[in-house]
């Protein structure tokens, strides 16, 4: 349904004026298909277009929410984030932070003619980062945890996280390159990397942890993991002892030969018998 939606609604997008061309100076793509309708100007076709935006926005601040309670049960945020309601489960902490956060890039907005489009195209970058990146774990878990349970399996395997990680990246490139944000957007965007990078080394760090979910999903993989070091320990142990046992030199000769030699060279007693015949 996903999908066939997302194609339907990129057809009608570049199907309908302004066009392709002028598309992303677009704010609501339905517009031309609303005016054209039902013979409206363009601010009364973008009323149609608010219950769909706000029906997505509860969606997409609970999916911020859930994430940085994830973050935040790894303790790479602050810890007290991933407290939830008592009563419902939501993350009610991480919300609040997520939304003062959008509020307060709102000002930047304000303040900057070029923000919104900067804080776009920033958002869809790391996006693209956060796709490919979750397309090499899947990659990863398929190749080594075969046997893994999971909830849900693609029908296109690995060949398709292969193909969502070129349209991915493509989209990335595209991003950084070909977009109308300048250079201005690059400098936020490599800005922005930079501290989160000072922040992850300085802080998080050193207090990161694995919470309860990850255990529970991932003890299998620690497992395997520890298995498999402990093998490769084994077989390199195994393998210097015979590269030793065929270098080392041999200084053993041969124990018969050696025993034989001391015999010969050791003189015999005279027995009592011979002494006697010796004396007659």
């Amino acid at each position: 349904t996903l999908f066939v939606s997302s194609i339907a609604v990129y057809v009608v997008a570049i199907g309908l004026s302004p066009g392709v061309d002028n598309l992303p100076t677009v704010l609501v793509i339905f517009n031309g298909g609303f005016t054209q309708l039902f013979h409206l100007s363009d601010g009364d076709a973008s009323l149609l277009s608010l219950p769909a935006c706000f029906a997505s926005i509860p969606g997409f601040l609970l999916a911020t929410g859930n994430i940085i309670t994830a973050l935040a049960d790894s303790k790479l945020v602050a810890y007290p984030l991933h407290r939830r309601h008592p009563t419902f489960g939501t993350p009610v902490r991480a919300m609040a932070c997520a939304s003062i956060l959008s509020f307060a890039m709102c000002f930047g907005a304000y303040y900057e003619p070029d923000a919104s489009i900067i804080f776009y195209d920033m958002s869809m970058f790391f996006g693209c980062v956060a796709y490919t990146a979750q397309c090499v774990g899947y990659i990863f878990l398929k190749r080594r945890y075969k046997t893994m349970a999971r909830s849900y399996c693609s029908p296109f395997g690995i060949w398709g996280a292969i193909f969502a990680m070129m349209v991915f990246t493509a989209s990335g490139v595209s991003i950084l390159g070909f977009q109308n944000h300048g250079s201005s957007g690059n400098s936020m965007m490599l800005v922005t990397i930079a501290l989160l990078s000072i922040f992850y080394h300085g802080y998080a760090k050193s207090r990161q942890t694995m919470s309860n979910d990850e255990r529970k999903v991932l003890f299998f993989a620690h497992i395997a993991n520890h298995n498999k070091a402990k093998e490769k320990l084994r077989k390199r142990s195994a393998l210097w002892q015979l590269v030793w046992a065929f270098l080392a030199p041999t200084h053993t000769s041969n124990p018969s030969k050696s025993s034989h030699t001391r015999r010969s060279s050791v003189s015999a007693a005279p027995r009592q018998a011979d002494v006697a015949k010796t004396t007659a």
